[in-house]
């Protein structure tokens, strides 16, 4: 058998392993807070990122149709109001020129869906073939006279270097 020296130096032991089974037991409970609380930091994280993503895409611009900005409006940085324009988006899929100068004599005689050549004082020697699509119930002013507007859509020009607020002259085949 083993001496009572023996036997208490035995307990001593246990009693010491007992004593590091518990830290360790109470390490692994630590460790296992700490993981939850990382798991929850980045649960938190995520939302966050979720949230910014979010919110970036409210601030996103986008168009309804496919164009090329012609102009912006504002700076960057810059503070706007809701509804305010910020940039002119240019819809060059599709041209179109309104007159400004018809007297009530010649828009008497134009009606939608005629022929209409437009030529460019910016482009000599281009002959456009355009198509009335617009006739205007209202008249405007031009130095005393009543004037009318009309409008003619232009057929897809993508090799001609067009611009907005070109000179046109409008000769409608009436």
């Amino acid at each position: 058998g083993a001496t009572p020296a023996q036997v208490d130096l035995a307990e001593v032991g246990v009693a010491q392993a007992e004593v590091a089974v518990a830290q360790a037991e109470v390490a692994v409970q630590q460790a296992a807070a700490a993981v939850a609380a990382a798991e929850a930091e980045v649960a938190a994280a995520q939302v966050g990122l979720d949230t910014a993503d979010a919110a970036l895409a409210k601030l996103t611009l986008t168009a309804g149709l496919a164009g090329r900005v012609a102009r912006i409006d504002v700076s960057s940085g810059e503070l706007v109001a809701a509804g305010t324009p910020v940039i002119t988006l240019a819809d060059d899929s599709a041209w179109q020129v309104t007159t400004s100068d018809l007297t009530e004599l010649d828009v008497a005689a134009i009606a939608v869906g005629e022929t209409a050549v437009v030529t460019l004082e910016a482009i000599p020697g281009v002959s456009l073939s355009g198509t009335v699509t617009e006739v205007a119930l209202t008249p405007g002013q031009s130095q005393g006279d009543v004037v009318y507007a009309v409008t003619v859509a232009l057929p897809p020009a993508p090799d001609l270097p067009l611009r907005w607020g070109m000179t046109a002259f409008v000769d409608v085949d009436v």
